[in-house]
């Protein structure tokens, strides 16, 4: 029998319940499962604890990685900065250098891919903005950001099927709206038709992830 990172949690979460004072034991496995199984929310709240209550560098870089998948990224880097450091001084922890380096790198590319698909769109140019809006996702799949702007490049570019297939992943009440293909109504389930400058508002109050 194949044992899932699901199941692993379930049976973690059930110790927890059964016994509190077990928490401390099984906090870190049960951190991983959940960042394993894409349960960003509970993971910060996992690992957050754990750089508190048990600082390790393991604890710290898995915090900067849940922080990049959500799009927090001077977060992100400032923990593999403190990791970089602690990995420097402490040989024990040197093992997680490779880790902390690929995280730290997918950070700065994120970054970057953000800055060079917001140029494209300020020279009104979406169509050259939507493959490093896609890198962007790529490394923080959570973050509501690069998904509102790669949106915005289908609704301006008139790519129907693109922008329904990005609503469907992301928003799944989507799904229930009638006429889903007809561009007027992803323009309207996107808000995004008349430029709406506050993303982060619209992401905090209109995306469901």
């Amino acid at each position: 029998m194949i044992c899932s990172y699901a199941l692993a949690m379930e049976c973690f979460q059930e110790c927890v319940q059964l016994d509190p004072t077990s928490y401390d034991t099984v906090a870190e496995k049960l951190a991983e499962c959940c960042l394993q199984e894409m349960r960003i929310s509970d993971a910060l709240t996992h690992w957050k604890y754990l750089t508190k209550s048990h600082p390790s560098v393991l604890a710290s870089e898995r915090l900067a990685e849940c922080h990049l998948l959500i799009g927090d990224l001077s977060t992100s880097y400032s923990l593999l900065q403190e990791c970089e450091d602690a990995a420097r001084t402490n040989p024990c922890e040197d093992e997680f250098r490779t880790q902390i380096k690929a995280t730290k790198e997918a950070v700065s590319k994120c970054e970057q891919e953000l800055t060079r698909a917001r140029q494209w769109l300020a020279v009104n140019q979406p169509e050259k903005a939507v493959r490093p809006l896609l890198v962007c996702r790529e490394c923080s799949p959570y973050w509501r950001t690069p998904f509102l702007l790669l949106l915005r490049c289908y609704v301006k570019d008139n790519q129907t099927e693109e922008a329904y297939s990005l609503l469907q992943e992301v928003c799944p009440w989507f799904c229930h709206m009638e006429s889903q293909h007809n561009l007027s109504s992803i323009r309207l389930a996107s808000s995004l038709y008349h430029e709406s400058k506050n993303t982060e508002a619209f992401d905090s109050t209109f995306v469901s992830l």
